[in-house]
């Protein structure tokens, strides 16, 4: 025990000890119920994009945070999967690997620790998939269909999207949308739900926040 204790504390273990200890508090400020689990999410459909070359296809950088989960979890709740996955891998790559605790070698370690992770993140985070999904749905379709919802995604086009329900009892309820060909909605606007994309049970249709529009 005493070997693990002082092992945590040597140069080359130490940032991962120190990601691991903001782990346990952020666990401890959400037992005590000072923070929701959500307090630091971020959209699949980040800022980032603006980044993106005219040329380069946006779908390619979306597809890359679905595979790591990033908008189906929320993002803290991964971020810890992969602190422990991290810190476990570190220090137990520094211990047989770096005995002489090189920083060099520490720097090296940490590259193929980071991919190693960051699978192990991906795939032992698949379960909380469900349970998010079930905790952000909150409605029934025939209660979505028909609702106002400001859009939180960058943008909204015909293949990705996302927004926020103004009304529900559950809350804030969260949507994956897409709209139809030729609309497209900018971060703010406000849109109505007013059918399922192909029936399925996550994919919503939006359009202008005009009533008159449901039924046509």
């Amino acid at each position: 025990m005493d070997e693990i204790f002082k092992a945590l504390f040597l140069i080359v273990n130490l940032p991962y000890t120190i990601l691991l200890g903001f782990t346990m508090m952020y666990w401890t400020t959400i037992i005590l119920g000072f923070i929701d689990v959500e307090a630091f999410d971020v959209d699949t459909e980040t800022d980032v994009e603006i980044e993106l070359n005219a040329d380069i296809d946006g779908g390619l950088f979306k597809q890359i945070l679905l595979f790591f989960n990033i908008g189906e979890i929320p993002i803290m709740v991964l971020f810890n999967i992969f602190t422990i996955f991290l810190w476990f891998f570190g220090l137990t790559a520094n211990h047989y690997l770096n005995a002489s605790n090189s920083i060099f070698i520490s720097v090296i370690i940490l590259v193929p620790n980071f991919l190693v992770s960051a699978m192990f993140t991906k795939y032992c985070s698949i379960p909380f998939k469900k349970l998010f999904k079930a905790l952000n749905s909150g409605t029934e379709h025939e209660e979505v269909i028909g609702q106002i919802g400001v859009v939180t995604s960058l943008k909204i086009t015909e293949e990705y999207g996302q927004i926020e329900l103004l009304t529900g009892e559950s809350g804030v309820v969260k949507l994956n949308v897409v709209c139809d060909e030729g609309d497209e909605f900018n971060k703010g606007d406000e849109v109505i739900v007013y059918s399922t994309k192909d029936n399925k049970d996550d994919l919503f249709i939006v359009t202008k926040s005009d009533i008159n529009r449901i039924g046509d």
